[in-house]
C-alpha cells in the first residue's frame, strides 16, 4: 500500500506545523490536523472503520488487516493537508479491545473488541469470567483498578487460554496501540503503552504502571510477553519506519475528559452511546473503579453504565411496527414524557452485560400506564438513579455544586437533561459540545508535546 502521496496542492495548511491526531472507535475512525499553538482542530474527517463481526453468539471482533487499512487510510489523508512533515502521530482509540501478536507483529488472530461478551457463556463449572473472579482477590482487584468485567482483555485472554489457547510468547495489543504499532511499521519498541491505555487490559498496577504479576500467574497468562508501559505520551517509532514520529495512544475515555476541559472540583457525566461517571483524583480509592489519567492524576469512575445503546433497543421496540424515526422520533419522545412527570412504572435497562446487570425489565405496568409516556420516563428514571448511584460511588453524593454534562445523548434529549440537573440539587451545569472531544484532548497532548 501507498504511503504519503505528493503534496503539490495548494490549499495545504501552512505552519506552525501541526501534529495529526485520529481517535479510533472500531467501526468509525475520525481524525484531525492538530495545531496546538492556535488550539484549533483542522480538516476534520470522520470515516467508516471494518464492520463487527458475530461469528458466533456473544462474538463482537474485528478483523485487523482491515482496521490497519482503514488507519492508514486515514492517516495519509491527513498528513497530506500539512505544508511540510508533522510533528508528529497521536492516537485515541476504543478501550478494552486486544489482538495477540507474535514476534513479528502479526495478529495471530482477530481483535476482540470490549462488547465481546463470550466470557460469561456458563458450562458446568461456570462461566469463564466467574471463574476467573474466584481466583482473584480484593488485593488483586485494587492494584489492577477494579475493572474486571465481561469483555476487557484479562478476561477475554483467560477465556482463550481455558479453551487451549497457547498465549506464551504472544504479546496482548490493545486495539489502538495495534494501530500505532501499525503506522509505524517497524522497531522494538512499536508496541508500547501508554498507561491509560495499558490499564484498560485489566491487569496493570495502576499506582506503579508495571504489569501485575499476581494477577497474570492466576489467570494463567503469565507466559505472555508484555510490552513496556510509559506514563507519558512516547515516541514508538516513525510513520511508515521514515517518516514523523509515531506516540503511545491514549484511552479514549482520558482523552474525552481532557478534551472537555474536567476540573479536578466538577462531577463528570458522559452519556452517549455508553455513559460513565467520572472525578479527578490524586489518590486511586480502593473499592471504585480507577483509571491513570494525565500529569500522575487518577480518574476514579464508573463505568457502563446503560445509555444511548440500551435506550436504541427500548426505542427499537416502541416503533417496530411502524412511526416516527430518528430526530422526529426523538422529538415525538420528548413531547410523550413532558406529560408524565412522575410514574409508577420501574425499569432496568440491563439489556446488555454490564453494571446493571444483563438482563433489562419493566415493572408495574398496568393498562393506565402501558404507553410511551410512561415507559420512557420510567427508563429516565432508571438512568438517572444510576447517576446517583455511581456519583455516591465515586464520593461525591448529592448536592453537587459543578456538574460536566457531555455526550450526545444528554445533549440532545432535554428530559434526561432536566432530570439529571433536578436530582443532582440544582448544580452550576456547564454543558459540553462534545462532538470531537477525544480529538480535543489530542490537542491538548500535542499543547504538551510541543
Amino acid at each position: 500500500m501507498a504511503t504519503t502521496s505528493s503534496k503539490a496542492c495548494a490549499t495545504f495548511w501552512n505552519p506552525p506545523v501541526p501534529f495529526v491526531g485520529l481517535d479510533i472507535g472500531g467501526s468509525f475512525l475520525k481524525g484531525a490536523v492538530l495545531d496546538p499553538v492556535g488550539q484549533t482542530l483542522h480538516h476534520v474527517v470522520r470515516t467508516a472503520g471494518p464492520q463487527i463481526e458475530t461469528p458466533v453468539r456473544l462474538a463482537r471482533t474485528l478483523d485487523p488487516a482491515q482496521l490497519a487499512a482503514s488507519v492508514i487510510e486515514l492517516t495519509d489523508r491527513l498528513v497530506e493537508k500539512v505544508d511540510g512533515t508533522p510533528e508528529g502521530i497521536l492516537l485515541s482509540g476504543q478501550m478494552h479491545g486486544v489482538v495477540l501478536v507474535d514476534g513479528h507483529g502479526k495478529p495471530r488472530d482477530a481483535i476482540y473488541t470490549w462488547q465481546d461478551n463470550r466470557d460469561t457463556i456458563a458450562d458446568n463449572e461456570g462461566s469463564p469470567l466467574d471463574r476467573l473472579a474466584s481466583l482473584l482477590n480484593e488485593d488483586d482487584r485494587t492494584a489492577t483498578g477494579n475493572e474486571l468485567r465481561p469483555g476487557i482483555p484479562l478476561s477475554t485472554l483467560h477465556r482463550l487460554a481455558l479453551g487451549g489457547v497457547d498465549v506464551d510468547g504472544l504479546m496482548p495489543a490493545s486495539l489502538v496501540s495495534f494501530c500505532a504499532a501499525t503506522l509505524a511499521a517497524r522497531g522494538p519498541n512499536r508496541f508500547d503503552m501508554h498507561a491509560t491505555d495499558a490499564a484498560a487490559h485489566g491487569f496493570l498496577e495502576i499506582r506503579t504502571g508495571a504489569w501485575h504479576a499476581p494477577t497474570l500467574q492466576k489467570a494463567g497468562l503469565d507466559g505472555l510477553r508484555l510490552p513496556e508501559v510509559h506514563a507519558d505520551v512516547t515516541m514508538i517509532g516513525r510513520l511508515h519506519g521514515t517518516g514523523c514520529p509515531v506516540y503511545t495512544a491514549v484511552g479514549d475515555h482520558q482523552a474525552s475528559l481532557l478534551g472537555i476541559g474536567l476540573a479536578p472540583s466538577e462531577l463528570s457525566i458522559n452519556i452517549a452511546t455508553g455513559s460513565q461517571v467520572s472525578v479527578i483524583e490524586d489518590i486511586p480509592m480502593g473499592s471504585v473503579q480507577a483509571r491513570p489519567y494525565f500529569d500522575g492524576s487518577f480518574l476514579r469512575t464508573v463505568t457502563h453504565l446503560p445509555a444511548g445503546r440500551a435506550l436504541n433497543a427500548l426505542f427499537s421496540l416502541l416503533t417496530e411496527l411502524g412511526g416516527p424515526s430518528g430526530d422526529d422520533l426523538w422529538r415525538s419522545l420528548e413531547a410523550r414524557v413532558a406529560d408524565v412527570p412522575t410514574t409508577p412504572v420501574r425499569a432496568s435497562l440491563g439489556f446488555f452485560a454490564g453494571t446493571s446487570g444483563a438482563d433489562g425489565w419493566l415493572r408495574h405496568l398496568t393498562e393506565d400506564t402501558l404507553d410511551v409516556g410512561n415507559v420512557v420516563r420510567a427508563a429516565l428514571d432508571s438512568m438517572v438513579g444510576n447517576y446517583l448511584e455511581a456519583a455516591r460511588s465515586v464520593g461525591w453524593p448529592p448536592p453537587v455544586e459543578r456538574l460536566a454534562l457531555s455526550g450526545g445523548l444528554v445533549q440532545r434529549f432535554e428530559p434526561l437533561r432536566a432530570s439529571l440537573v433536578e436530582s443532582f440539587g440544582a448544580p452550576t451545569v456547564r454543558l459540553c459540545h462534545d462532538d470531537d472531544a477525544s480529538l480535543a484532548g489530542l490537542l491538548e497532548v500535542s499543547r504538551m508535546l510541543a
